[in-house]
Formats: C-alpha cells, sequence, structure tokens
C-alpha cells in the first residue's frame, strides 16, 4: 500500500523510509516535487527535496511537526519536535497549551478539558484521580483506603468485584 494515497502499489515501487510509494506520490513534504530521481533528505522522519534541505539549513529554520511547514519565529519544542506556538493545542478545545497542559495517550489537553473531559473521577469521593484507578462497573476509584472500601457499594450485586 502506497504511504501518500493508500493505494495499492503494483509496478515500480518506491521504498524509503520504511514505507512504500508510487513513484509520483513520494515527494517533498514541504514543495510536493517529486523525489524518485533527484535524492532526498530526512527531515523529522519525512521525505524533504534538496532545495527544502538546503533552504532550511541556510535560514536555520525548523519544520512544524504537526503541519509540516516552516517556522518563521518562535520554535516550540515538545520531546525533541519543533512546533509552531499555535499548533501545540489541546486536542479537546483546540487552544494553544500553555505550561499547565496535560498528557494522556500521548495527546495534549489544557487543565480545563483533562480535569472535566479526560480524567476519571473517583465514584466515591468524587474528586479527580491523578494516577492509578481501580476501574470496575464502568467507574472509577482512587487508592485512597476510604475510597477503595467502598468500591463494593458501588458494584451491582450480580457482580464480584
Amino acid at each position: 500500500m502506497c504511504f501518500t494515497c493508500g493505494g495499492w502499489v503494483i509496478g515500480r515501487v518506491i521504498e524509503a523510509l520504511d514505507v512504500k510509494w508510487h513513484p509520483e506520490c513520494f515527494g517533498c513534504y514541504m514543495c510536493g516535487a517529486e523525489l524518485c530521481e533527484n535524492g532526498f533528505f530526512k527531515h523529522n522522519g519525512r521525505p524533504i527535496c534538496i532545495d527544502c534541505h538546503d533552504l532550511l539549513k541556510k535560514k536555520k529554520k525548523y519544520i512544524c511537526n504537526k503541519c509540516f511547514t516552516p517556522i518563521e519565529e518562535f520554535v516550540l519544542w515538545y520531546l525533541k519536535e519543533s512546533y509552531h506556538p499555535y499548533h501545540f493545542s489541546c486536542q479537546n478545545c483546540y487552544k494553544p497549551l500553555d505550561n499547565k497542559y496535560k498528557e494522556k495517550d500521548n495527546q495534549f489537553y489544557c487543565q480545563l478539558c483533562f480535569d472535566t473531559v479526560i480524567q476519571d473521577v473517583c465514584a466515591a469521593c468524587k474528586k479527580a484521580i491523578d494516577g492509578r484507578a481501580i476501574k470496575a462497573a464502568s467507574k472509577a476509584w482512587c487508592l485512597s483506603t476510604s475510597c477503595v472500601t467502598n468500591v463494593s457499594d458501588h458494584c451491582p450485586e450480580t457482580s464480584s468485584c
């Protein structure tokens, strides 16, 4: 299957960066230039043409890991990847994140969305659970002693929690 278009690759196959492409689909992720005859560089795990590579190197520019365009001004770094500040945003409300963001399953959330939408809430004490929890009967309990002893109170009689 072609990495870019998802179609079956029949005939000539380009194999690079551990994936396969149609020759016409194997292009620079910045400008779209075909790469199969001219060679390429790897940038942020994606193929980039020689001209775009030289441009980035000359101007010391970084590529946003979300939109794959050059970052002209402030570069936000996370886990050795560069972003436009406005692309480092909450996965739920899409607002730009500040230094109080939360992460769950490699997704980023603002504090408000994390606390109200993403994070589990203890069925006994009604507080947000930060860390490990006991889950049963579609509910969650924090590991405080008083809450754990209440787990059986919330389970259906037919269940053995």
